[in-house]
């Protein structure tokens, strides 16, 4: 399977034959996505690489800093680039470090591979630059773009824009992944419409195949994963989820009925949140809260004489504080 895989990534060129004195160990993974795709995926162990990599501190935007880009869109089109760190070409001079080895066959990457820890910073720096001309009305998260426009005209030279630059600078965009001037959306897990985002049914399905207690380590990261992925919509979460987080500590406490209650209460809340409204022209209002363990934020915009959610914050305090 490695070496059908390696004479394809041969053939397109992303990688070559070498001998060089550097090598990270390559194998298959077979988790539930590849499960789900019914096919292994190639996985190359950069963390001896990694080691010696200096940052790159290029932000990676977080989902509800991109959203709140968004007031007045109504139409939209998204696109994900294919390949996505392949399209950056490494140096010929520095492609000996990203060697990998496999049984009978040693290799070396021609483009930018995954798992170099700075590979998703390089990646947001490169697209940014190349779509500087749009960034008004274009989010980009790695390899995912959305472009948004208020009118059908401003988004038909905004598609002519975006067609002229992937041509400019060589940008491979899959297919099956495009969808062109939508008036509601998904994007990034979320669903976008009327000036409004939720998250996609899928993350409440998730949630619901964890067992309501005796999770085991790995499926308590897993869960927590989850609703701090969508925790801008849920109101007093920081309550529940620290109950679970003392569960990671070096020293946890048993399962108790605690954190069943915990489990039971995080899927409920999780099963139907209310949509957030992107701020545009209201009023917003700030409302906080604290105790002697917690503190939770409220952001509200007024507009209209009708009060809309905007998003949640919540969290625990240190022993410090």
């Amino acid at each position: 399977m490695a070496n059908a895989e390696c004479d394809d990534l041969l053939r397109q060129g992303l990688i070559e034959p070498t001998s060089s004195p550097w090598a990270c160990q390559a194998f298959y993974v077979d988790k539930r996505a590849e499960q789900l795709r019914g096919r292994k995926r190639l996985v190359i162990d950069y963390k001896p690489l990694n080691l010696f990599l200096r940052d790159d501190k290029f932000p990676v935007p977080r989902t509800n800093t991109l959203f709140s880009q968004l007031p007045g869109a109504t139409i939209f089109s998204k696109f994900d680039l294919k390949g996505a760190f392949w399209q950056i070409g490494i140096h010929p001079d520095d492609r000996y470090k990203m060697a990998f080895c496999l049984p009978n066959a040693q290799y070396q990457w021609t483009v930018l591979p995954f798992g170099l820890k700075t590979a998703p910073s390089l990646f947001q720096k490169a697209i940014t630059r190349i779509f500087h001309p749009i960034l008004h009305s274009t989010l980009i998260y790695i390899d995912d773009i959305l472009l948004f426009s208020t009118d059908e005209d401003s988004h038909n030279h905004l598609l002519h824009q975006f067609h002229d630059l992937i041509n400019q600078y060589g940008i491979m965009l899959s297919d099956k992944k495009s969808s062109i001037g939508q008036t509601n959306i998904d994007f990034l897990g979320m669903h976008i419409s009327n000036g409004k985002y939720h998250p996609g049914p899928h993350l409440a399905s998730q949630l619901l195949e964890f067992p309501d207690s005796n999770l085991t380590t790995k499926q308590v990261q897993q869960f927590l994963g989850i609703i701090n992925f969508i925790r801008d919509f849920l109101p007093h979460v920081t309550r529940y989820t620290s109950i679970l987080s003392a569960l990671l500590k070096k020293n946890p406490p048993p399962w108790d009925r605690c954190h069943t209650d915990a489990i039971v209460k995080l899927k409920e809340i999780a099963q139907s949140p209310p949509a957030l409204t992107i701020p545009s022209t209201g009023q917003l209002i700030l409302q906080t809260d604290a105790s002697d363990t917690c503190c939770e934020a409220i952001l509200i915009e007024e507009k209209n004489e009708q009060k809309s959610y905007c998003g949640h914050v919540s969290g625990q305090f240190k022993e410090a504080q």
